[in-house]
């Protein structure tokens, strides 16, 4: 219809798990409680967002503090991975350091206090058998440098991890246009246990597909030289001097 924008509900969790138990239960030799299908649903979308490596769905900017005084801070156990860090207050981009050069850089971390400059991530913040299962397991621990003179807020662009569904009514972390990925793979899952190896290897051959599909249009999202580049753009880089064809996808994914 004319100026009305499209909505996209995609599939609830409830949606979700009964196609999956529709779809084995064509099978005609298995039926699957929904509980059981559910952790297929779960761990399917866990699967394909680890396949795909760091979905856009799934990234994030998110306020972190740095207290006064205290170089270290141990992110939220939802974050994956720290892209970038930038502080607006100061208009400036923190220089991230891989781990053995930050110690080689700045041997004694406490030695100067200031403004951070650089940062470094490692390590992961594990409970002990005490904690368990109180305290949230997870954690990418950060550590800055110069050591903050004061309390200082920060930007960090993250990658998360996709939560577990539990409520009938939440939705994938996934875009609605994936959802049936979900399903494909969750069937796949199922296939091992209750459904056949003729309908496993078919549900495992539909979800490759999906999988691919997905991964496409996460390379299409890669920023910089990886991302892919068109004709047109490409010739405007080189000032209408380079060839007519730009380099294949092969070479611009591989160097």
């Amino acid at each position: 219809m004319a100026n009305v924008t499209e909505l996209q509900y995609g599939k609830s969790f409830s949606e979700l798990k009964a196609l999956v138990v529709k779809i084995v239960d064509r099978g005609g030799d298995s039926v699957i409680d929904t509980s059981l299908a559910g952790d297929y649903v779960n761990f399917a979308e866990q699967y394909i967002s680890g396949e795909v490596g760091a979905p856009y769905w799934l990234g994030e900017d998110q306020s972190l503090t740095v207290p006064a005084s205290t170089s270290e801070v141990t992110m939220e156990a939802n974050v994956e991975d720290v892209q970038s860090i930038r502080d607006e207050e100061n208009n400036r981009f923190l220089s991230y350091m891989d781990r053995d050069r930050f110690d080689a850089f700045i041997v004694n971390h406490s030695d100067t206090s200031g403004t951070p400059l650089r940062w470094t991530k490692y390590g992961y913040n594990r409970r002990t058998n005490v904690e368990s299962p109180a305290t949230a397991m997870g954690g990418i621990k950060l550590q800055f440098w110069p050591v903050p003179s004061s309390a200082t807020t920060l930007k960090a662009t993250v990658q998360l991890i996709p939560g577990m569904m539990v409520n009938d009514s939440d939705y994938p972390a996934m875009p609605p246009q994936w959802h049936m990925a979900i399903v494909e793979w969750a069937a796949h899952f199922a296939g091992a246990y209750d459904i056949g190896s003729k309908a496993y290897r078919e549900h495992f051959q539909l979800a490759m597909r999906w999988l691919l599909t997905i991964k496409r249009r996460q390379w299409r999202n890669l920023a910089g030289n990886q991302r892919f580049i068109g004709r047109e753009e490409y010739m405007r880089r080189h000032g209408g001097s380079a060839p007519i064809a730009p380099p294949t996808r092969l070479s611009q994914l591989q160097g």
